[in-house]
């Protein structure tokens, strides 16, 4: 008895272990080095400092009203890394884990393949990223299965924007492209990011925002290998994409919604300065004054309002995942740019003056939680609000 369940462990090891190495996880990050010679100076020293001997070592310094965006992009820790894949389909699952930053992802073919920035005559934030794919075309595209969770159904997409603390989990087929032709050994494939962003305020560019034809940045390389066994639904490819396939059923939301308790949060600078100079309802963070509470198991819509002049904010709401109902009045998932708010999430992308619905059920657990915008820069100078759950 005991071989026996050994044996299938072993097989079931493997089995798992097989379908692993075609479930890859991609964690974006974006950072700066020391060059010796910049100046250290923030809120809280205000004159500045150099630091010779801290040459090469990570860099941090920002003010509190920029936030913090790198030159130098990386994916899982490795600047500009390569992956080698299989003639068949991967699942990725996209985690933008930047201060600040805020990314748009499409796959990109090239003839002449990524160029140095400066080469190119680039000088100032036009350096971020390093490099630049002056050719670069879509090539392929995206078959989203996921946010924080899996979506109900499947959707097509040509590029992912992922901001941060943002998940998505997406299946691509390394097959064809998208013009219908296979894919052969040796072929290179870029993941790039074609969102600009030069500071921490907000993207300049990107499909919602006007695109500059200029900006591809390489974070991935993708070199094409071998044919490789493919059992997985054939539904999820690009190439024959299911728009009906059902993956896990729709999250309910009771149809009087608009009657239900409401709850509004919007987010703000302040005039203070300094630490204190993010609020959510003209609030800083304060741990043990809560701004909601409600029993477990109620049912309430909450309100989020982007208040500042010109800032985005990745609203992270801890416990309970929502489902967003509108977006400045348009009902979900009318919005361009928002299709995956069918599914559930935990993270809202909120855009300068943007107003979003969503709707919370309190399920399960009690205690004292906290949401939080998610640009790490505005919850450090107290960007956050607590709230509990009361049998």
């Amino acid at each position: 008895m005991i071989k026996r369940f050994l044996i299938l462990a072993v097989v079931a090891f493997l089995l798992l272990a097989a379908a692993r190495q075609y479930d890859v996880p991609l964690a974006f990050y974006d950072c700066a080095f020391d060059d010796g010679v910049t100046p250290h100076q923030d809120f809280h020293n205000g004159c500045g400092e150099f630091h010779p001997e801290w040459w090469g070592q990570l860099y941090f310094r920002h003010f509190p009203n920029h936030g913090f965006v790198g030159d130098v992009f990386t994916t899982n820790c490795t600047a500009y890394p390569y992956l080698e894949v299989k003639r068949r389909k991967y699942r990725f699952r996209f985690l933008c884990a930047s201060i600040s930053r805020c990314y748009e992802l499409q796959l990109m073919s090239s003839r002449g393949g990524p160029k140095a920035a400066v080469a190119l005559g680039l000088a100032g934030s036009e350096l971020q990223g390093q490099y630049r794919i002056p050719d670069g075309q879509q090539c392929m595209r995206f078959v989203q299965i996921g946010t924080s969770g899996l979506l109900p159904k499947p959707i097509l997409r040509d590029s992912i924007e992922n901001w941060p603390a943002m998940r998505y989990d997406v299946v691509v087929d390394f097959t064809r492209y998208m013009d219908g032709t296979p894919t052969k050994k040796g072929d290179v494939i870029y993941l790039a990011n074609i969102m600009k962003m030069p500071d921490g305020r907000k993207p300049s560019t990107g499909t919602r925002f006007g695109l500059d034809q200029d900006y591809k940045v390489p974070l991935l390389k993708i070199i094409i290998g071998d044919d490789a066994p493919d059992n997985s639904d054939p539904g999820l490819s690009a190439n024959s994409f299911d728009p009906n396939k059902s993956l896990r059923p729709q999250m309910s939301v009771p149809a009087n919604w608009q009657s239900l308790p409401r709850r509004r949060f919007e987010l703000q600078r302040g005039g203070f300065g300094g630490e204190i100079q993010w609020l959510i309802n003209e609030h800083p963070f304060e741990p043990t004054v809560p701004l909601a509470e409600m029993k477990r198991g109620a049912e309430e819509v909450w309100v989020l309002r982007n208040g500042g002049g010109g800032w985005t904010h990745p609203m992270h709401i801890h416990q309970e995942e929502h489902m967003v109902l509108q977006r400045d009045g348009k009902p979900t998932p009318t919005v361009p740019g928002h299709a995956d708010d069918i599914g559930k999430d935990d993270v809202i992308a909120l855009d300068p003056g943007e107003e979003v619905w969503v709707y919370r059920k309190f399920r399960t657990y009690v205690g004292n939680y906290v949401a939080h915008c998610h640009n790490l820069a505005h919850e450090d100078h107290a960007m956050m609000f607590g709230w509990k759950i009361v049998p």
